[in-house]
């Protein structure tokens, strides 16, 4: 898993000036792992069991 790595920058929302802070993280995981998808298509190597996940979040300081 990679480190979260934050960014904050002022925005003007609603006609006030904000802190918004930005998140971002990736990470993969086994799908198989948690009987996601298991059956023929993954037997056949058709699907991959990984899977990439990518979460981004943002948040506002009033």
């Amino acid at each position: 898993m990679q480190s979260v790595t934050p960014k904050r920058r002022p925005r003007i929302l609603s006609g006030r000036l904000r802190l918004v802070s930005g998140f971002e993280t990736r990470f993969s995981i086994d799908r198989l792992e948690y009987q996601v998808g298991p059956g023929k298509y993954a037997e056949m190597g058709v699907i991959s069991k990984n899977v990439d996940i990518l979460v981004t979040l943002e948040v506002l300081k009033e």
